[in-house]
């Protein structure tokens, strides 16, 4: 395979690309399983289709591009969750086919080479949730597209100036995923080590930079929620805790691949001294993104195997010396089948619920149990409220009141001795009464020992932690 596919040519690509269509296909057959995000996000575009807002009548942290996008995509396709994979699948291709581009135009290897779009194909299959259409693989595409115009910039060759393009696409990718801000230091540091940049071009950067955000918000000042977009939006991100949706050792099991493709593509690039200087600067630039995006990692509300795609450029990028200067072609071809095994194995022992409960949390939703077919019935097409962060509920209904994220919830649920934060909980629950409450963390009985009228509307069902109202 590595031989194969080290020579660019259009038949090997598009050989590539049935590949891939092969891989995700089988995946879709099989049938993906819902997953507990997915089922959030669904959620926030169902909810946004009925005219509320995101951080004003809908508190959910999702980063503003992101629920656009799935607003958009639930307007035409409603909850069917297949187009948002077949959608992943596009975007996937095209994110690796314009990184190889990259590579090539900016002459990071010795030779043209498809290398690293097998690498990205191959790879983007390795965790379950890489499958999706996250916040973070839809900022990743303009993280590409961000580096390509710092590697350019790099270029002597190059006498335009990138820095618009930098801050742009770095601005787009954050309000896709809003952690990613820290990428903002990766080409300060460019500009300040390695360029003779003008003051004007940081200027330029940061406006670019600031653009979508400044634009965003500015919708959101028309409407009167300027504060809400700001702290249920931006800061939540630095007060919210995370959500673990899969086991830290199942995670460190999949990462073993990444991590050894990058240490041999670290060792194959100490085993040589044949780069060019602009060469060795691509190369710390990319390590100065992995660092900046180990940081991303602890800024997120969540804690799953989607968190590590936006590594997937770095991986591919480190990988791919490997297996174009390995000396020994059998060592090399037998490393890239393993990765090919791997990716295959990860993927479908969860697909086919092989691994345990414990380790696939965010799989719950999907596990079928009688009990959850009785409470599919209860909540099929009902409007209802779901306490705690088991969203799976909301797969077979409708959210009532703004209530979607648990954590930012709990700023009006762990305030119940507050006057004023009961008040605005009355009258969140009297705008949009739920039909149904599920409540598996037990916090309704405090809520209506504090507003007994609410009680009245309610009565507990045979189902455990699940309420009904009169």
């Amino acid at each position: 395979m590595v031989a194969f596919f080290k020579i660019n040519a259009i038949g090997r690509m598009l050989m590539l690309f049935v590949l891939f269509c092969l891989l995700r296909g089988l995946f879709l057959w099989n049938n993906i399983p819902l997953l507990i995000p997915e089922i959030q996000w669904l959620a926030l575009a169902e909810r946004m289709q009925e005219g509320f807002m995101p951080y004003i009548s809908i508190w959910d942290d999702t980063s503003p591009l992101s629920a656009f996008v799935y607003w958009l995509l639930g307007s035409s396709f409603g909850k069917n969750i297949l187009p948002l994979h077949i959608l992943a699948a596009i975007l996937v291709f095209m994110q690796g086919l314009i990184l190889n581009s990259t590579f090539i135009r900016a002459k990071i290897y010795e030779e043209r080479t498809l290398i690293p779009l097998f690498l990205y194909l191959i790879l983007s299959n390795l965790f379950l949730d890489w499958l999706i259409l996250s916040p973070m693989m839809m900022a990743t595409t303009f993280v590409i597209l961000s580096i390509r115009h710092i590697f350019l910039h790099l270029n002597e060759n190059v006498s335009k100036s990138q820095a618009f393009e930098i801050g742009f696409y770095l601005g787009l990718a954050v309000m896709f995923y809003l952690p990613l801000f820290i990428l903002l230091l990766l080409p300060l540091f460019v500009f300040a080590v390695f360029t003779g940049t003008k003051a004007r071009d940081y200027i330029l950067m940061f406006f670019a930079f600031l653009l979508p955000f400044l634009l965003i918000l500015s919708l959101f000042f028309v409407v009167g929620g300027e504060k809400d977009f700001i702290v249920n939006g931006i800061l939540s991100m630095f007060f919210l805790g995370n959500i673990h949706y899969l086991a830290t050792s199942s995670i460190l099991l999949v990462l073993i691949v990444p991590a050894t493709l990058v240490i041999l593509g670290f060792l194959m690039i100490l085993q040589s001294n044949r780069y060019t200087n602009y060469q060795l600067r691509c190369q710390q630039i990319m390590f100065l993104t992995l660092l900046n995006m180990c940081i991303s990692l602890l800024l997120g509300s969540i804690f799953s195997g989607m968190n590590f795609y936006i590594f997937l450029p770095v991986i591919v990028f480190f990988g791919s010396f490997y297996f174009l200067g390995a000396q020994k072609w059998f060592i090399a071809e037998t490393v890239m089948i393993l990765i090919f095994i791997a990716s295959l194995i990860g993927t479908t022992s969860i697909i086919l619920k092989i691994l345990p409960e414990e380790y696939t949390y965010f799989l719950c939703g999907e596990i079928i149990s009688e009990d959850n077919k009785m409470q599919a019935n209860l909540l099929k097409n009902k409007k209802i409220l779901v306490l705690g962060t088991d969203l799976s509920a909301y797969r077979y209904a409708s959210l009532a009141t703004p209530y979607l994220n648990a954590q930012l919830s709990s700023r009006h649920f762990e305030k119940l001795d507050d006057y004023f934060v009961l008040t605005e909980i009355y009258h969140n629950f009297k705008k949009d009464m739920p039909q149904i409450i599920v409540d598996k963390q037990n916090l309704l009985p405090k809520i209506f020992q504090k507003m007994p009228l609410l009680a009245r509307e309610y009565k507990i069902t045979a189902q455990k932690g699940i309420y009904q109202r009169n």
